[in-house]
Order: C-alpha cells, then sequence, then structure tokens
C-alpha cells in the first residue's frame, strides 16, 4: 500500500508531464470534447481510468482539474484492485505479484500513462485471487476475461502463462485449466472476428520480420538496446532470472523452469523482432515488455520468496518499490525537458495559426509528434485560457488544404469547425486568419 500511495504522490507532482503527453492528452481531448468514455482499440479496461475525469467534465470543472484527476486516476484503480485482492487473497501471493509486477520495468511508462496493458494484467493476478478462493457454482469472475483479453492482445501471454504455472503448482486441475484456457482462446477468436482492429493487426504486422530478419534476431536496435538497459533500467530481470533459475534446478523443478525460460523467450523475441528498429519509443517496448514481469514475479513470489526469511523478504520488496522510484525520478527530468520545449514553441508561435513540417529534429525533441495538437491545446489551456492553433505533421499538402479555412482546427487527421468545440474549453480567438507553412528547423 506504501507503494502505491507514493505512486499517487508522484502521479500529482508530476501530472502535467503524464497528461500532456502522447495518448493521454489525445484521450483527454476526446473526453473533454465529447463528454464521455474515450475508449479505442475496444480496450475497455480504460474506462476505469476515466470515471472520475469524465465526472469532472459533467460538473464543467476546468481542464487542470480535469487533467489531475485523470492522472491520478491510475494509480487509484490500482489501489482499489489490490484492496480488493489483499481482501480475498489471504496467502498474500496474487496480491504480492499484482503490486511488483508493475515495478519491474517501470520507468518512461510512468509518464505514457495509457497502457491498458497494465491494468490487464493486474486484472489476471485479481482474477486467479478470486478463482482460487471461489466456492460459488456462478462464477462470476470469469466476467473480468473479456476485459483482459480486450485490454491488450498481449496480455492473453500472461494469462496463459498463469494458468499453465498454478496447473503445474497444483492449485488449478487439469479441467480447469484446458477450459480457461479454451475460454480465453476463444475470446481472442471471437475478438478477431467480430472486433476486428487495425490497430492491433498492425502491430501483429511484424511477425513478418521473423522472415525478413532470419537469422539476425538477435542484431535488431531493440535488442541491442535492450541489453544496454539492463544494468540500468531491467536489472531486476537478471536478478529474477538468476534467482528463480537456481530455485527450480536445486528444487529440480524442470518443468516450471522450461515453463518459466520458454515464456520468458518467446516474450522478448517477439517484442524484438515485431518492433526491431529506432522507430519505436522506449516507453513503448517497454511497455511491451510487461507480461515478462509476470513470467518472472509468479515464480519468484509463490517458490522463491516463501523459502526465505521474513527479513529478507521485506528487504527484496522494498528494493524492488525503492529502485522503481528512482527510475522514475531519474527520467522525470527528460519528461519535464519535452514540456519546457512544448511551452517555448507555443510562446514562440504565439497567436499564429501554424502547420510546421515535421522532421527529426522535432522528433528527437517530442518524441512522438502525432498528438501535438492536443498537447499545445493543453498547455494553452493551462497558462491563458485560449487554445492555440499549431500542428506538427508530415502531412503538410493536406494540412494547408484543410487549413484554408479561417474557423477550423487542424487535428491530427483532418479539420474540423470551431462550431463543433465546447467553448468552455475551446476558446478561438482568431476566426479570421488561416493556417500558414512555418520553416523547417
Amino acid at each position: 500500500m506504501a507503494m502505491m500511495m507514493g505512486t499517487l504522490l508522484l502521479s500529482i507532482c508530476y501530472f502535467k508531464e503524464r497528461v500532456i503527453f502522447s495518448d493521454a492528452s489525445f484521450y483527454l481531448f476526446k473526453l473533454v470534447k465529447e463528454t464521455r468514455f474515450a475508449i479505442f482499440h475496444f480496450r475497455f479496461v480504460a474506462f476505469l481510468t476515466q470515471i472520475l475525469p469524465l465526472i469532472a467534465r459533467f460538473f464543467e470543472l476546468p481542464l487542470y482539474t480535469i487533467s489531475l484527476l485523470y492522472s491520478i486516476s491510475f494509480p487509484l484503480v490500482s489501489i482499489l484492485l489490490f484492496l480488493w485482492c489483499n481482501r480475498i487473497d489471504k496467502s498474500g501471493s496474487y496480491m504480492l505479484v499484482m503490486v511488483l509486477s508493475p515495478m519491474l520495468f517501470t520507468t518512461g511508462t510512468f509518464f505514457w500513462i495509457t497502457s491498458e496493458m497494465t491494468q490487464g494484467i493486474m486484472l489476471c493476478a485479481l482474477f486467479f485471487a478470486i478463482q482460487n478462493v471461489s466456492k460459488s457454482p456462478i462464477k462470476w469472475h470469469l466476467l473480468l476475461l473479456p476485459i483482459i483479453v480486450f485490454s491488450h492482445l498481449w496480455a492473453m501471454m500472461a494469462f496463459c502463462f498463469w494458468v499453465v504455472f498454478l496447473f503445474l503448482h497444483k492449485v488449478l486441475k487439469r479441467r480447469q485449466a484446458v477450459m480457461l484456457l479454451i475460454i480465453c482462446l476463444t475470446l481472442v477468436l471471437l475478438k478477431t472476428i467480430f472486433f476486428q482492429e487495425p490497430y492491433d493487426w498492425s502491430s501483429l504486422g511484424g511477425i513478418k520480420n521473423f522472415i525478413s530478419l532470419f537469422p539476425n534476431y538477435f542484431t535488431t536496435h531493440a535488442f541491442t538496446a535492450f541489453i544496454h538497459l539492463l544494468p540500468t533500467q531491467y536489472y531486476w530481470v537478471v536478478i529474477l532470472l538468476f534467482v528463480n533459475i537456481r530455485h527450480y534446478i536445486l528444487s529440480r523443478n524442470y518443468l516450471k523452469l522450461s515453463l518459466m525460460l520458454f515464456a520468458f523467450s518467446v516474450s522478448l523475441l517477439l517484442v524484438n523482432v515485431c518492433f526491431p528498429s529506432n522507430s519505436t519509443p522506449g516507453y513503448y517496448l517497454e511497455n511491451l515488455y510487461q507480461p515478462i514481469a509476470v513470467f518472472l514475479f509468479v515464480p519468484f513470489v509463490f517458490d522463491v520468496i516463501i523459502t526465505w526469511s521474513e527479513n529478507l523478504k521485506r528487504a527484496i520488496i522494498l528494493l524492488v518499490i525503492i529502485s522503481a522510484f528512482i527510475r522514475i525520478m531519474t527520467a522525470y527530468p527528460i519528461y519535464h525537458e519535452r514540456l519546457s520545449f512544448l511551452e517555448k514553441t507555443y510562446k514562440e508561435v504565439g497567436n499564429a495559426k501554424a502547420i510546421i513540417p515535421n522532421n527529426s529534429y522535432w522528433k528527437s525533441k517530442l518524441y512522438d509528434t502525432w498528438s501535438s495538437p492536443f498537447e499545445f491545446w493543453m498547455i494553452a489551456s493551462f497558462e491563458c485560457q485560449k487554445t492555440p492553433s499549431i500542428i506538427i505533421t508530415d502531412s503538410i499538402g493536406k494540412m494547408q488544404h484543410e487549413g484554408s479555412h479561417a474557423k477550423v482546427f487542424l487535428l491530427t487527421w483532418n479539420g474540423t469547425p470551431y462550431a463543433d468545440y465546447p467553448k468552455k474549453y475551446f476558446q478561438f480567438e482568431d476566426t479570421i486568419s488561416v493556417y500558414q507553412l512555418m520553416e523547417k528547423r
């Protein structure tokens, strides 16, 4: 609980860096503009973190307040899931996996807050905690399974690992494990047929790289970056692998050892082959590595740590949590500098309606540039309660055409009329000028 309260405190202190960044700014834009949940790619679990900001929007509270509530909603949801799991899980194992798993990689993902996979993986721990104690003939907790599967396609890997591990751990019977796997795969099939999502399929399109990159899977930029980050950010991966492998070899539990190594290797290979180049931001790769946290912490909590003394347990748990906070605070200047650069650009452009050609300069400063109109809107709204018209884009010709009308607000994909926006949150002062192309940097 102390760890989650610490995360809550940091989400308040660093809330601007968290919400004025990439998908979060877009989600807030949609929520504020349309006064409804901003659910994308059928990832329904996101509604949990949008309840508070949506209530604030319903009562027309300031954007500053809505944004702060959105930032703190993520640790608040984690706290609620933790309390629910703690009430059910008398052993404390499922609860401990829920708490520790997000801490393994968390660095940039603390600031890139919209990962539904994180919430899906936490729900996995809650699901199996309920499964472990449920005596009811009606398995209500199965309703969590569609939310988990729809949270992210790769969250399914974490769920399937839980099933096989708990079967080997003799918590699940063979029939239970088979039924859960069948239900999970059936939901994936139904999602594929009836809820087709180009975004998910475009991500999986990287599987073709297994052919084009063969056999150079371990020389990709992504894999090289992973290795370089092991001593500075991902050090717990090495430690957990070592202690888990040592335990399973000494205890001669080769089935669990094989399961852990297979899941770890396949997940790592999938990420680094599907997203091999430096065009994929580090925080996004960090997000995709999250199932690995489950593959390492589940064996660690259920088999390894129980053989240690209470003092050693507390010390290791404390070290994992403290190290995560250190990584977050170390990463903060990077995201604060990004925010400062946005503010500087907004002030330099002033009241002009600007189309800025995207290039390596802007990408090096902002990482993601597709969300620039939403980020500039938030920054200006916080400072002076007016809406700027600034977009950084690759589609120069299209944006110049769309922006040739005076009362149009250019977004990432198109332009929309001023009349479509609620005046409390979108204050367009210039209704005469049109967008102008800025010089390249």
